[in-house]
């Protein structure tokens, strides 16, 4: 895939510092799905991508934003339509499953 998208360690300082947040969860715009990481997780390996093939990323690719997590691991982590992004004092809402569907 040839994209951009932008690291989040560059937008987490500033905000998660403000309020000492530990956490940040990514909401998809169904309102159902949402994938909760430490700011840690989320600083090493978390890319908002906005971008494909010089192109706005395409809904049926996961935009008009998604959460990829390179690297991490956890496929059930990357979230597709991310349409809220919400920093916390501890854990926010993960309806992730235990067990993570093929990503398209």
């Amino acid at each position: 895939m040839k994209g951009r998208g932008i690291q989040l360690k560059g937008l987490l300082d500033v905000p998660a510092l403000a309020i000492e947040a530990d956490h940040i969860a990514f909401h998809a715009a169904d309102g159902k799905y949402s994938a909760c990481l430490t700011l840690q997780q989320a600083r090493d390996h978390g890319v908002l991508v906005y971008e494909l093939d010089g192109a706005p990323l395409p809904d049926t690719k996961g935009g008009p934003f998604r959460l990829v997590t390179p690297g991490l691991g956890d496929l059930c982590a990357n979230v597709k339509g991310v349409s809220r992004i919400e920093i916390t004092k501890g854990p926010g809402r993960d309806t992730r499953q235990t067990t993570c569907p093929p990503v398209s």
